[in-house]
């Protein structure tokens, strides 16, 4: 059992890597709201030299603002202590990459490389963070007995 004094060091780190966890997935969350918007608005009349189908752009346009509706909801309430929160921020993390990488495929024919290692990298990182910061704080009761 770790003493009072070091149950007291971690909690400092803890809440700072919740609360940048949760920063970062709610600025994911945003910006893949964002190209859900964009795909959804030209979906009737696609941009550039893309062969995608209205329909397709649609769903894709609508996938992305699921990722982006989790990522906030789980960045907000990993910021208000919730239960779940973690657990919605670690599978928006993982549709997150899934889905940048079946975008890039429909898109683009294949996932770009360096579009898919940044996504694993964003992931990873605000993966870890949510982790870091989801252990909770020293209880008062448990520090007041020891």
């Amino acid at each position: 059992m770790r003493s009072r004094t070091e149950r007291a060091a971690t909690w400092p780190s803890q809440r700072v890597a919740a609360i940048l966890g949760s920063a970062l997935i709610i600025l994911v969350g945003l910006g893949r709201g964002f190209g859900g918007v964009v795909l959804l608005a030209t979906a009737q009349a696609p941009v550039g030299d893309l062969a995608v189908a209205t329909g397709h752009l649609a769903l894709m346009g609508g996938a992305l603002l699921l990722v982006a509706v989790l990522c906030v909801w789980s960045g907000v309430a990993v910021l208000l202590g919730k239960p779940g929160g973690v657990r919605v921020g670690l599978v928006a993390m993982a549709l997150f990459v899934i889905d940048g990488a079946v975008n890039g495929f429909v898109l683009y024919g294949a996932p770009r490389p360096i579009g898919l290692i940044g996504n694993l990298l964003v992931a990873a990182i605000i993966a870890a963070l949510l982790l870091r910061g989801r252990l909770s704080p020293p209880s008062r009761r448990s520090s007041s007995a020891a």
